[in-house]
């Protein structure tokens, strides 16, 4: 019997990550494919609703504690299995970096911007070629 059972996974590809659903894929499927790539690869299920995190492919592998183990075919991707737990630990992680991120954000945003043309080297109005800069 086929394991077409529906998993819920993260995806990460270029930069960007994703909490979904997937499934195994179906013995004519892997037909189609190497047989290395056939026992890792997952179609993703497009009727299920995705989470954006904002994780990096470091993050992710770091908060899960272990390396990729799929991938989905036609992109340069990688995939982890989830459980409940490691889910939930991913949505907390990218929850708390994007405020932090909002943080920073509104900070910078509320101080005032300061323009000068006195050289911060030398304290003249010397545009950068005085001898201090160089």
């Amino acid at each position: 019997m086929e394991n077409t059972t529906t998993v819920r996974t993260v995806e990460v590809a270029g930069g960007s990550s994703e909490i979904s659903s997937a499934r195994h894929l179906t013995e004519v499927e892997r037909s189609r494919f190497a047989p290395w790539f056939a026992a890792i690869a997952l179609y993703s299920v497009t009727d299920t609703t995705g989470v954006a995190l904002s994780l990096n492919l470091g993050e992710v592998s770091d908060i899960l504690g272990r390396k990729s183990s799929h991938q989905f075919p036609g992109c340069d991707n990688r995939v982890w299995i989830l459980t409940e737990d490691e889910e939930a630990a991913l949505v907390a992680a990218s929850t708390a970096k994007t405020a932090a991120c909002d943080a920073v954000k509104a900070a910078r945003e509320a101080e005032p911007v300061t323009i000068s043309a006195v050289c911060p080297l030398c304290g003249t109005h010397c545009y950068g070629d005085c001898t201090a800069s160089r």
